[in-house]
């Protein structure tokens, strides 16, 4: 996703947001832009916005203005705004990239509404092209490894700086190598759900209401789930 697209998406994204919403932030590269323009917002307008951000390197980014509070709370989020590896027409969606999607479906889950910013090499109908990042814990990960493989959900560990990746949970991803497309993402959610020691999967069934598709020449497509 470059830069134009980036920005195009995260400008269309900004303007859903209103003064006094508490919004939920994604993690990774492409929500970076949404930050530095929500940032512009509410230090041009004076607005007054709550976040429920998904990891630490989102909530380093707002402005110091912004206050932060525990997305694990019973507080309703008006609103939530995160990348994707992948989205389909239909809304199915690939997440995990950035290494958060547990504290990012939580979020999502939580939220009145969901917008999902991207450009166009990552549409896929049916979802494909890209590996499902799943979250395992660390105790006996071995073990769940050799459940996964032995269903055929074969992948590796994500590393970092040369060591297994862990996310700001404690946990591990898991990433699973996808040759085929996947033609009912329900099922197969619920299939590595049910291995043990698997804690989330990176599908996201169709939470999204918004996605935004932004394009080299700063215009974007906006998709609304539904129509």
């Amino acid at each position: 996703m470059n830069i134009n697209s980036k920005t195009a998406a995260a400008n269309a994204a900004v303007e859903y947001i209103e003064n006094h919403m508490v919004v939920g932030i994604g993690t990774g590269s492409t929500v970076k832009p949404f930050i530095e323009a929500l940032n512009k917002r509410v230090e041009a307008e004076g607005m007054t916005i709550s976040a429920a951000v998904t990891s630490l390197e989102s909530r380093n980014a707002l402005h110091k203005s912004i206050t932060i509070i525990d997305p694990s709370l019973s507080q309703l989020i008006d609103i939530t705004v995160d990348g994707a590896d992948r989205a389909s027409r239909d809304f199915y969606i690939i997440k995990g990239g950035g290494g958060a999607l547990l504290r990012e479906k939580y979020v999502a889950l939580n939220s009145k509404k969901n917008i999902t910013i991207i450009d166009e090499s990552k549409i896929a109908t049916p979802l494909n092209g890209h590996p499902l990042p799943i979250e395992i814990i660390t105790f006996g990960y071995e073990s769940t490894l050799k459940r996964l493989d032995i269903l055929g959900f074969r992948g590796k560990l994500r590393e970092a700086d040369g060591k297994t990746f862990v996310t700001e949970g404690g946990n591990y991803i898991y990433d699973i190598e996808i040759k085929e497309d996947i033609v009912n993402p329900r099922a197969m959610h619920t299939s590595l759900k049910g291995i043990c020691g698997v804690i989330e999967t990176g599908l996201f069934l169709q939470t999204s209401d918004i996605i935004i598709i932004g394009k080299n020449d700063l215009s974007v497509d906006v998709w609304n789930k539904g129509k």
